[in-house]
């Protein structure tokens, strides 16, 4: 996958081990594979109190998310074709420590379940390069919807084939309020 250079974006995206990320590993399963991007913290992405802002990880989410789910062959024509679309509906983040100007980063993504119906869970972990630290794990759940109606509707054959393929677990995913 190709990945264009700016500064606060992309500067490479691979999938990886999680065996080979350096520092914290959260005890994940080393077979898992971790889908990763490179992110450098811009002057953008700093807050008041001198470090990246809780939002700039959000959006680095969102990026993240995105390359992976194109990797998969999944992207905008698709959603529109389709008309579906996964959407977020539950975030959940521990931030661990906090990043800064010039901070390379790895953030990193995997799809944990899928119930090839409505949801995918999908987690996050996120590294500085330099030293290994983990800044940041998260879990966010999406639910697929209809573009028209923009209510949630059976996730179409090639949403259940590439979410479901890289799901590391399939079966039921529990709904916060359930």
């Amino acid at each position: 996958m190709a990945v264009k250079k700016e500064e606060g974006g992309f500067l490479s995206s691979e999938a990886i081990p999680t065996d080979r990320l350096a520092g914290d590993s959260v005890g994940m399963d080393p077979s898992i594979q971790l889908f990763s991007i490179e992110i450098e913290v811009a002057e953008r992405n700093i807050d008041a109190l001198g470090h990246a802002n809780n939002a700039a990880y959000v959006q680095w989410m969102e990026q993240v998310s995105w390359a992976h789910s194109q990797s998969l062959g999944i992207d905008l024509d698709l959603y529109q074709r389709l008309r579906r679309a996964m959407v977020i509906r539950r975030h959940e983040l521990d931030y661990l420590a906090p990043s800064f100007l010039g901070d390379r980063i790895r953030a990193g993504t995997w799809i944990h379940r899928c119930d090839n119906k409505f949801f995918i869970l999908r987690n996050f972990l996120f590294n500085r390069i330099e030293d290994g630290e983990t800044l940041l794990r998260g879990a966010t759940t999406f639910v697929c919807i209809d573009l028209d109606s923009g209510r949630p509707r059976r996730m179409p054959m090639e949403f259940v084939t590439a979410y479901g393929s890289a799901a590391q677990e399939q079966g039921k995913i529990n709904r916060p309020g359930s």
